[in-house]
């Protein structure tokens, strides 16, 4: 997570300064920090996550932190607990940072938060992965 994204939509959010700052080691929770004091002043600059002081989930707007909130509760250290299955896949992607884990749980929480059945994600994943190849489902049989 070396650039600061919307967690619902993915679009930069963040300042360039923001960017720069995370790919040379800078903390997401000093990012947040600075933006506090930043908004104090007038400056625009991310939307966070107002569930939890500790939950460091940037967004373009307040439309989409609110559009993402109940696929969001089931992932911020503020909405469950530890312990919690989607929070432990959310927590395994902080400490093993990978982009496909933070795709996954996303993935999951949204679905369960829609109320999407299984295979709603069986789909997608077979959907995604036949465009990431270069083919079409139609096409290939």
């Amino acid at each position: 997570r070396s650039a600061l994204l919307c967690a619902r939509c993915a679009r930069p959010c963040g300042l360039l300064i923001d960017d720069i700052a995370l790919a040379t080691g800078t903390s997401r929770e000093r990012i947040r920090r600075e933006h506090r004091a930043l908004r104090a002043q007038g400056v625009e600059g991310a939307c966070w996550c107002d569930v939890s002081p500790r939950c460091v989930d940037a967004y373009c707007s307040l439309a989409c932190r609110e559009a993402h909130r109940p696929a969001h509760a089931l992932l911020c250290p503020g909405g469950c607990s530890s312990g919690d299955p989607l929070y432990e896949l959310d927590s395994l992607a902080e400490r093993h940072p990978s982009d496909a884990l933070f795709i996954a749980a996303a993935l999951v929480a949204t679905a369960v938060a829609e109320g999407r059945p299984a295979s709603w994600l069986e789909t997608w994943a077979d959907d995604s992965f036949v465009r990431s190849s270069g083919g079409s489902r139609w096409a290939d049989g």
